[in-house]
């Protein structure tokens, strides 16, 4: 591989890749959305080795383009959202190895329980633990208080 005096290259494994975030205990997370390959890796040693944490076993998701944002918390968990298939999804432990559906409420565009969860971006607020994400442009949603403590 290319190596550059500012930069190593770390992973080639082709066009798909759509989002990093690094966590505090030092492990990188990437957003992968190529069909039947695709979800959320860790890699734990600095981007040499990547493991896939999602989706967890049992969630069905056969087409990774509909998998974004992830958005890191402020307790170090990862929200995700799988727009067509299932909806938000919270890790619950250190291993990112459990994942809690937190979709209620999240209807999709214009509010209607006929559309998929369709977001495009979440972000929380520092304080408060309240997350917000929209919905492609159509509305902006507000987690419950709840949802920061799960």
């Amino acid at each position: 591989m290319k190596e550059g005096i500012n930069w190593d290259v770390m992973n080639t494994e082709g066009n798909g890749l759509q989002q990093l975030l690094c966590h505090p205990d030092g492990s990188v997370f990437r957003l992968d959305l190529r069909d039947s390959v695709g979800g959320i890796f860790r890699s734990v040693d600095g981007g040499t080795n990547w493991t896939k944490i999602f989706p967890p076993e049992g969630l069905n998701i056969t087409d990774y383009s509909h998998v974004s944002p992830m958005v890191l918390d402020r307790m170090g968990r990862i929200l995700v959202c799988t727009w067509v298939d299932s909806g938000f999804y919270l890790s619950k432990n250190s291993t990112f190895t459990e994942w809690e559906n937190c979709s209620s409420g999240f209807w999709g565009d214009d509010f209607r329980h006929d559309k998929y969860l369709n977001a495009s971006q979440v972000a929380q607020d520092p304080k408060t633990g309240i997350f917000y994400a929209d919905s492609r442009g159509a509305s902006v949603f507000k987690s419950k208080p709840d949802l920061a403590s799960l």
